[in-house]
């Protein structure tokens, strides 16, 4: 039932953000413009601290509790961002979901379009009984689309993987490929969608790849205080052991506040 009130949730707010929003008058669209503008040629801060609830499926169908940081900061053609989340959920007293992941990127632009950039990510999952995976990889991007609206860019690069496990699995150490699509529209002032997708192949066989989505519309509120939709989706061609299931998504509905 919880699950069913978050999908039509997302879609409520989905279609509010297509079809009302571009009806707003031609100069608040001028406005927008002007400081999407100022943002790309000036300093780019972002400080958001996100609270919500969560429908799980996959791995672990249940409603969790979802804490998750975003921070970001640009200036003169170098970047640093990080984010991290915390998933927490029981059920009459027995875990059903301790997940916390991060990652740390950082980027240095050659010009408008040409990147490049260094990634780093830790991720810990009790359920799946995954003590500890890191990965340190670099990479190039480029930008297909930059302006005050889109951003649209791809990303190719090579990592070491390092994967630690409980249980009987032995833990595992390979050098991966990675294919990223980040992609960021901003429907008007206070409301922008953005997807952050990659393709992570094992250079020694293809048969151990992961892939991972996610998809997020903000809607800022009052002053700092936004509404966020996040989904995500993790597929993995070579889960723990054969009970483990290969793809997890999460819905999230909640509320956040950016502190820039």
């Amino acid at each position: 039932m919880f699950k069913k009130s978050l999908i039509s949730l997302f879609c409520v707010v989905l279609n509010f953000i297509v079809f009302v929003l571009p009806v707003f008058s031609e100069e608040a669209d001028n406005e927008f413009e002007e400081v999407g503008t100022a943002e790309t040629l000036g300093d780019n801060k972002l400080a958001l601290v996100q609270f919500s609830l969560t429908s799980t499926t996959g791995n672990a169908d249940t409603t969790s509790i979802f804490t998750g940081t975003e921070l970001f900061y640009g200036s003169g053609g170098n970047s640093i961002g990080f984010d991290g989340n915390l998933y927490y959920g029981e059920h009459s007293q027995k875990l059903i979901v301790k997940t916390s992941e991060g990652r740390l990127k950082g980027a240095h632009d050659f010009d408008k379009s040409h990147y490049t950039y260094l990634l780093g990510t830790l991720k810990h999952d009790e359920f799946q009984r995954l003590n500890l995976r890191s990965s340190l990889g670099i990479g190039y991007g480029y930008k297909l689309i930059s302006d005050a609206y889109e951003e649209l860019a791809l990303e190719a690069g090579v990592g070491l993987q390092g994967e630690d496990f409980g249980g009987n699995r032995k833990d595992d150490y390979y050098h991966e490929g990675r294919i990223g699509i980040n992609y960021t529209y901003k429907f008007s002032k206070t409301a922008r969608f953005a997807t952050k997708d990659e393709y992570l192949p094992s250079l020694a066989g293809a048969d151990n790849h992961r892939i991972r989505g996610e998809f997020k519309l903000i809607e800022s509120l009052y002053k700092n205080l936004a509404v966020i939709l996040n989904l995500i989706l993790d597929y993995d061609g070579s889960p723990v052991e054969s009970a483990v299931k290969n793809l997890d998504a999460r819905i999230f509905a909640g509320v956040g506040y950016n502190f820039f």
